[in-house]
C-alpha cells in the first residue's frame, strides 16, 4: 500500500513538473485605467505585438499575445499577458512592443467593436465627461523598448 502512494506521488509530481517549466517567451503588464464606458460597452481586449529592432515591416512581427475580459462601466487594474514567440520566430530577436485596445458591445442589438486601431487616444464612442482613459503603457501609444535588450 505504501509503495502504491509513493508510486502515486511520483507520478504526480512528475506530471506537475512539466507544467512549472514552461515559460512563455513574453509577458507584458498593461496598466488599464478606463472610466465612463458607455453601458453597451461589455469586453475589452489588448493586443500586444512584439518586434524586432526593425520596425518597418509587420511581417517581421517576432510574437503576439491577446487577452479579452469583462469591463461594466470602467476597468482599473494592471492586464498581464503572456505568450510564446510565433512558428520560427527567434524571441532573443525582439526589441520592442506595443499594445493597442478594443472595445465589444452591442449597438441595437448588433455586436460591435470600437477602437479598432489601438493608439493611446479617446476611443470612437463617447466616454463620460471627465472620464479617465489612460493604457499606461506608452504615452504615445507607439512602441516601447523591451528593457534589457
Amino acid at each position: 500500500m505504501r509503495s502504491s502512494l509513493c508510486l502515486a506521488a511520483a507520478a504526480v509530481a512528475a506530471l506537475a513538473s512539466p507544467a512549472r517549466a514552461q515559460t512563455s517567451d513574453f509577458t507584458i503588464t498593461v496598466p488599464v485605467n478606463v472610466s465612463g464606458l458607455p453601458s453597451n460597452v461589455t469586453e475589452m481586449m489588448i493586443d500586444c505585438y512584439v518586434m524586432p529592432a526593425d520596425l518597418s515591416n509587420m511581417t517581421n512581427e517576432i510574437a503576439h499575445g491577446v487577452r479579452r475580459f469583462t469591463v461594466s462601466g470602467a476597468y482599473h487594474s494592471n492586464v498581464v499577458i503572456s505568450f510564446n514567440a510565433l512558428p520560427g520566430k527567434d524571441p532573443n530577436l525582439a526589441r520592442f512592443y506595443s499594445c493597442t485596445a478594443q472595445f465589444f458591445g452591442t449597438d441595437r442589438g448588433v455586436t460591435v467593436a470600437y477602437f479598432p486601431n489601438g493608439q493611446n487616444v479617446a476611443p470612437n464612442f463617447p466616454l463620460a465627461a471627465g472620464a479617465a482613459f489612460n493604457l499606461g503603457y506608452s504615452a504615445s501609444g507607439g512602441w516601447v523598448r523591451i528593457p534589457g535588450r
